[in-house]
This record gives C-alpha cells, sequence and structure tokens, in this order.
C-alpha cells in the first residue's frame, strides 16, 4: 500500500466521530457482508466456481475481502456508466453530426 495514502488516512482518526464510525463498521462488518455475498453466489448466482474460487482466495490470503468488494462496486459502477451513456449516445452522435454537417457544409 502506499505509504502516503496509509498515513494519510490514519491522520483523520479521531478528529471526525461520524468517519471513525464508518471505519469501524467497514472493518469489522466487511467480512460477513461478503460472507453473504458468497453464500448468495453460490446458490442463487449461475456461476457456483467463481463464488467458490473467490470464498478461497479470501481464505488463502490472496484477497481480502474489502478488495473484492471494491471490484464489486467498480464493476457496478461501470456497468451503471455505460448503461446511463447509452441512454444519451444517439443525442450525443446526433450533435455531433449536426456540427460537423455545419463544420464541412454538407447535409447532415
Amino acid at each position: 500500500m502506499n505509504q502516503h495514502l496509509f498515513l494519510t488516512v490514519n491522520a483523520l482518526a479521531g478528529h471526525d466521530a461520524r468517519l471513525d464510525l464508518l471505519g469501524i463498521v467497514l472493518a469489522e462488518y466487511t467480512p460477513y457482508l461478503f460472507i453473504l455475498a458468497e453464500v448468495y453466489l453460490y446458490f442463487f448466482g449461475h456461476r457456483k466456481v467463481a463464488a467458490v474460487s473467490a470464498f478461497y482466495a479470501v481464505i488463502v490470503g490472496v484477497h481480502y475481502p474489502f478488495d473484492i468488494m471494491g471490484g464489486i462496486m467498480t464493476g457496478a459502477l461501470g456497468a451503471l456508466s455505460i448503461s446511463v451513456g447509452a441512454r444519451y449516445w444517439g443525442y450525443l452522435t446526433d450533435r455531433i453530426l449536426k456540427i460537423d454537417a455545419r463544420v464541412l457544409g454538407t447535409k447532415g
């Protein structure tokens, strides 16, 4: 881990009660949330092999639960941004084509 980032985060401890509470809750309950997510994926998901391998990666120590949760959140935010972006894609391409037609003097 980046030492500067580590020292910056740890310097925030004790300055804000809400931030301290958030850190404590994340440290204490993230492993349990990970276990619940793994159980859900195993029984209700379509990829049992992925759920089992993720579980063993945490048990062996290759990944931490928060690392995997961060990956899940990053993937979800990426999917959400693509979904929202797809709504406006037609509008953006039409605007670009109209600007291009005005600049080049062609019919668009």
